[in-house]
Parts: C-alpha cells; sequence; structure tokens
C-alpha cells in the first residue's frame, strides 16, 4: 500500500517534507519497519529550486538525485513483477527500500 500527499506544505505548494507511507512487505520482497528521511544528495538543489526562476529550478532538476519519489514507485513495480518501468524523472530504483 502506497499513500502520499502531493505535496509537503498544501498552501506553498512546497515538496519538502513531503509525507510517504508505504505499509506491507510486498510478500517478503520489501524491508518492513523503517523510517527513512530522504534529502538531496547535493543541497544546492534545494536552495536552486526555492528561487522560483526558471532557469534556476532547471538547474536544480538538472541535478542528480535518487531520492525522488519516482524512484520509489519504481521500486514498488519492480516489487510486483513490472521490470524497466520509467516514471518521470526516475532514474533507477532505491536499494534501501526493497532487499536484494
Amino acid at each position: 500500500l502506497y499513500l502520499s500527499s502531493e505535496v509537503g506544505r498544501g498552501l506553498a505548494h512546497n515538496h519538502d517534507k513531503k509525507p510517504v507511507v508505504v505499509a506491507g512487505g510486498g510478500g517478503g520482497m520489501i524491508n518492513t519497519g523503517l523510517s527513512l528521511r530522504y534529502e538531496p544528495e547535493d543541497p544546492k538543489a534545494r536552495t536552486l529550486a526555492r528561487s522560483r526562476r526558471a532557469a534556476s529550478i532547471a538547474e536544480a532538476f538538472a541535478i542528480p538525485n535518487s531520492n525522488k519519489t519516482s524512484n520509489l514507485l519504481v521500486t514498488l513495480l519492480e516489487t510486483v513483477g513490472v521490470q524497466g518501468a520509467k516514471l518521470g524523472d526516475s532514474s533507477g530504483r532505491m536499494a534501501d527500500i526493497r532487499k536484494a
């Protein structure tokens, strides 16, 4: 089960601190009992994205980051047998969520 809000703070349409809950073990394929907090791997991405200038936001999106909701969704799809899925800006799966 995947449950999330579209944004972390609705009034600001901010994606920081976006809550996500993944419940269930995926038939033993998902690591359970975890409480994880993800941040951009490069803090510059968050600073650029907050500027609200189109060029800065584009630069922020160009910075590699594997901690994305799209990567979580790809991981969950692979868990149920969908291989090779590509969603939005996904760049792979989240290794600490799914058992090897």
